[in-house]
């Protein structure tokens, strides 16, 4: 009796763990680019205030600028849609973040490599997102071929982001967003 208890007890356990585990998956998916990108943003700000080193700490400064570039309100029409004209600055900045956590990837910080590789997948997902929901419109809006072409790009970054090349897959979710905002 004890032993089917404790077994019991591990299999509730294992069942609680698995739903909080998918409770917040599903939580992560259904965030907007936006918040994702603020959140995102936050944890930056976080990692240059762990960060000694003055060059690494420089560069940070200008990651958190570009950042807050990408932010501005006037680029974004909702959290999920950003500006047919000047959307194109959100990529850009976010990419040019991305490079620059690239860069600091091989030197010396007080922050470990994951973190920086989160942080990226992270920057990553905000420009995944607004290419999906972009290709996602066009398709409802009955253009299936350029919304194909579209997810084939957004294909092509996913393999990237599994692959650690951030900043290529910031090239593709673009591509698959400039397509489709024609």
């Amino acid at each position: 009796m004890i032993a089917r208890s404790a077994g019991a007890a591990a299999c509730v356990a294992v069942l609680v763990v698995s739903l909080a585990a998918h409770a917040r998956a599903r939580q992560a998916a259904e965030e907007s680019a936006h918040t994702t990108a603020q959140r995102a943003m936050g944890e930056l700000t976080a990692v240059r205030g762990m960060t000694a080193d003055p060059q690494a700490g420089k560069q940070l400064d200008f990651a958190i600028d570009r950042m807050l570039r990408s932010l501005q309100l006037d680029l974004w029409i909702d959290v999920n849609h950003v500006d047919p004209k000047r959307g194109e600055r959100v990529f850009s900045e976010e990419r040019e973040a991305l490079a620059i956590l690239r860069g600091l990837g091989g030197k010396k910080m007080e922050t470990p490599p994951p973190a920086l590789l989160v942080l990226s997948a992270r920057l990553a997902q905000v420009l995944r997102t607004l290419a999906s929901v972009a290709a996602a419109d066009v398709q409802r809006a009955g253009d299936a071929g350029t919304a194909r072409k579209a997810l084939d790009d957004i294909g092509k970054g996913d393999r990237d982001v599994l692959s650690a090349r951030f900043v290529n897959a910031a090239d593709h979710y673009y591509a698959a967003w400039a397509r489709l905002r024609r």
